[in-house]
């Protein structure tokens, strides 16, 4: 008889056990999936968080034009001999090339200089995707000399595009660049002042280049182009533009020359 109660007590303690880790499964499951459940409704919340502050940044960077009923770029002053331009964007770097350009072509004197001699001043600008380029040209009949320079920037962030980016843009190396420029250099020939002959450079008080004749030192100096100071700029057919300087055979100094290293042809040409 003490063995038949054994016996049930023993299959009752078994069935105890097996329900008690029957419950302690169940339990373990439950709480994995409230913490599971958590982790995805956190992880939910933080991607759409993202997407707000992406949404939020975007918003931020879309900047608008100071006065919406014109073009990016128009006439801030403008006479018989001269146009200056203003870029027609609201942000800091755009305030900050407006400046730039009105003390690249004197404003304060701009009638004086341009308005009562043969000096000229005019401009283009070209739009390619989000990239405007502005090119300001002073040019000097009396020696044939000008003076080139471009602003790039971006119309939908308003920041200023440098010229890593637009070589980006173009997808090719510095180097390259400079071997393209110096390409270019070779296939406009021998015209009335860039020599492709013996004729040595002008004396320019830098020792480096004197004694090497034209084709040598504008070799050199293309070599030595420095990107951060070269000025670069897209046209409207996204051909890549550079203003830069060549040394001559005779003169004071040299002359500033617009490539595009796309076609490789001479722009912005007055003779």
């Amino acid at each position: 008889m003490e063995n038949k109660e054994e016996k049930v007590v023993t299959k009752t303690s078994g069935g105890v056990k097996a329900l008690l880790v029957i419950l302690i499964l169940a339990l373990i499951g439950t709480s994995g999936f409230i913490v599971y459940d958590k982790f995805i409704a956190k992880d939910n919340e933080s991607k759409s968080n993202t997407k707000e502050e992406t949404k939020k940044e975007e918003k931020k960077e879309s900047v608008k034009k100071i006065d919406e009923t014109k073009e990016y770029v128009y006439d801030l002053k403008s006479g018989e001999n001269y146009k200056v331009p203003t870029i027609n964007i609201d942000s800091e770097d755009a305030k900050r090339m407006n400046e730039e350009i009105k003390v690249f072509v004197d404003y304060e004197r701009v009638e004086e200089k341009y308005g009562l001699n043969s000096n000229k001043l005019e401009y283009d600008y070209f739009i390619n995707n989000d990239l405007i380029s502005v090119v300001v040209i002073i040019v000097y009949p009396a020696n044939g000399s000008k003076s080139v320079k471009p602003f790039n920037i971006n119309k939908n962030t308003g920041r200023e595009v440098t010229n890593e980016e637009i070589l980006k843009i173009k997808n090719i190396s510095f180097e390259e660049l400079k071997v393209k420029i110096f390409d270019t250099y070779e296939s406009i020939g021998n015209n009335s002042y860039l020599e492709h002959d013996k004729n040595t450079v002008g004396h320019y008080n830098e020792d480096e280049y004197n004694g090497l004749t034209v084709y040598e030192a504008n070799k050199k100096k293309f070599e030595n182009l420095n990107l951060e100071k070269l000025e670069l700029f897209l046209n409207e057919n996204g051909e890549l533009l550079v203003s830069v300087g060549v040394y001559l055979s005779a003169g004071p100094t040299g002359r500033t020359e617009v490539y595009d290293i796309d076609t490789k042809s001479m722009k912005y040409n007055f003779d």
